[in-house]
This record gives structure tokens, C-alpha cells and sequence, in this order.
């Protein structure tokens, strides 16, 4: 392209220089229509030119866009059979996530169950238990139906004379339509380990025949001056478990109010 413009010009030099020489009028204008023809010649291979120029930038062009959608679609292929196994593995992972989920909640729903059933047996067990508990406490206070405390006796009387003959003289004081003998008692003694220094220690005592441990304590509730002994004031009580003792307890309240409006009542036992 280069060398034919080259030519163009040297050819148009070629022509200006034969216009500058003193020539004929018709041959000066037969050059000037020849040197527009070459000038129109040029410019049409230039045009020429420039669109064959034009023309392989367009073909490399389409090429290179041609190459550029051949990659993209494989880039599209790609990308949706990427997108597609993600979908696959996210199906598959979705399902995987259920039936576990399914699982999860028949096991969660097999241990609420279960832990249910648990909590009515561990209730049932303790009702049972509470029961037992009390009706042990029932036949523990049942079997010291017969036994008797008194409280206030003092330690030193004791001294040099058998405990028991001085509780068969103090009965029969209570009591003297009765006969009192050895006999009537089946032992008789102090209760836990002497205490210099605390008071005296109670004084157990058990009846073979409960009518008449109850026949003294009726005589007792209705004449109070008779619990003494040798002019000490002494207590009586029935010997009580001691889980009855603490529902005794809660209940003196009650019982206080009961005092102070001069009501009676009387101790039963635990409601089983």
C-alpha cells in the first residue's frame, strides 16, 4: 500500500513539472485531465485500500467474537451443569436433611414418651413410698403403744433403789384401784447417756396390758397434780416416733388456737 501511493506521487510531481514548462493550452488542459483521473485513480485505491483494510479488521473482528461466544457458551455449558449438580447435590442434601430431621423427631418424640411414662412411675413410686412411709410410721408408733415417758425425773433419785420400785409406788399412787405389781411392767429404764451438766434423762416405760397404761393416762389428764414424784414435777408422754413428734410440731399452731379458745381435741394419727 505504501510503495503504489509512493508511485501516485512521483507520477503527480512528474505531471506538475511538465504544467510549469510554457506548452500549448490543450495539452496543458489534457494534463490537468489526466492528473485529476490519477488523483481520482488514487483516491480510489486508496478507498480500495482502506476497505480491504477495513474489511480483514471486520474478519478478525467477527473472529475474535466468534472465538469470545464459543468460549462463553462453553463457559454457559459449564456454568449450568455446575449450577445443575449443585441443585442435584443440594436435592440430594435436602433429602438427607429430612429424613434425619424425621428421625430426629420420631427418637425426640420416643424419649418425650418415654420420659413421660418415667415421670408417672417415679410418681406413682413416691405416692407409693409416702404411704409406706407412713404407715411404717403407723406401726412404729403402734408398737410403742404400750410404752410411757416421763419427763423430770431426777437422776439422783435412782440412786441406791431400783428405778422400778419407785415407778410401781408412783402408780399406785395414780391409780390405786389397781393391784400394781412387777408383772404389770415389762421394763422400765432411762433413755440415752447420763449429762452431768443437762437435765435428767426420760424415764421409758412399757406396760404389758396397754388398757391400763391408758387408764393412768386418763387419771393424769383429768388430775395433773398427781405427776409428781418425791416433789419433783414430772411430764408423761406416749413414746412417739419421731416422725410423728415433727407432725405434731406443725401442727401446734392449730392446737395453740384450740388451747387458748378452751377447745378439746385429741392426737390421732397421720391421715395414710
Amino acid at each position: 500500500m505504501s510503495r503504489g501511493r509512493s508511485k501516485e506521487k512521483d507520477i503527480q510531481q512528474a505531471w506538475r513539472r511538465e504544467l510549469s514548462r510554457d506548452r500549448p493550452s490543450d495539452k496543458t488542459a489534457a494534463c490537468l485531465v489526466c492528473l485529476e483521473k490519477v488523483e481520482m485513480a488514487t483516491k480510489n485505491q486508496e478507498n480500495l485500500e482502506y476497505k480491504e483494510a477495513i474489511s480483514q479488521i471486520q474478519k478478525t473482528l467477527m473472529g475474535a467474537i466468534g472465538e469470545l461466544k464459543g468460549i462463553i457458551q462453553k463457559n454457559e455449558q459449564k456454568l449450568e451443569q455446575q449450577i445443575s449438580d449443585l441443585k442435584e447435590d443440594n436435592k440430594s442434601l435436602k433429602e438427607l436433611v429430612t429424613n434425619q430431621m424425621k428421625e430426629m423427631d420420631i427418637k425426640v418424640n420416643r424419649v418425650r414418651e418415654q420420659a413421660r411414662m418415667n415421670t408417672k412411675r417415679i410418681y406413682e413410686q413416691e405416692k407409693k413410698t409416702k404411704k409406706l412411709d407412713k404407715k411404717t410410721v403407723y406401726l412404729e408408733d403402734h408398737s410403742r403403744w404400750q410404752n410411757l415417758r416421763l419427763r423430770g425425773i431426777p437422776e439422783n433419785l435412782s440412786e441406791g433403789k431400783e428405778l422400778t420400785e419407785i415407778i410401781l409406788q408412783w402408780v399406785q399412787k395414780v391409780l390405786p384401784e389397781i393391784q400394781w405389781t412387777r408383772f404389770d411392767l415389762e421394763r422400765c429404764h432411762r433413755v440415752g447417756r447420763r449429762n452431768l451438766k443437762g437435765p435428767p434423762r426420760d424415764v421409758l416405760i412399757r406396760f404389758f396390758n396397754v388398757r391400763k397404761k391408758q387408764e393412768l393416762m386418763n387419771v393424769l389428764r383429768l388430775k395433773p397434780e398427781l405427776l409428781k414424784i418425791q416433789d419433783a414435777a414430772i411430764q408423761a408422754f406416749n413414746d412417739l416416733s419421731e416422725q410423728t413428734i415433727a407432725w405434731r410440731r406443725e401442727m401446734k399452731l392449730i392446737t395453740t388456737i384450740l388451747r387458748d379458745k378452751s377447745i378439746k381435741y385429741s392426737w390421732g394419727t397421720q391421715f395414710l
